[in-house]
């Protein structure tokens, strides 16, 4: 997965914090964090948004397979 390959953020110790902006730019989730977890710094969290909605907009198309999804 070619976002996979550039998507580096599992490396870092604030793993969950970029989880949650990333899931919710593509429609799932939220940016709430729960406690003990401290939310990413404003800057962080632009950062990490502008190169999700990067990545998706010019991600490979992958060929159909016939597989339905649900």
């Amino acid at each position: 997965m070619p976002l996979n390959e550039r998507l580096h953020f599992d490396a870092l110790p604030d793993l969950l914090q970029c989880i949650k902006p990333c899931e919710h730019t593509m429609g799932r989730g939220t940016f709430r964090i729960r406690p003990k977890r401290l939310a990413l710094p404003a800057a962080d969290k632009s950062h990490r948004e502008a190169f999700v909605k990067t990545e998706f907009a010019n991600r490979s198309v992958l060929p159909d397979l016939g597989i339905a999804e649900g």
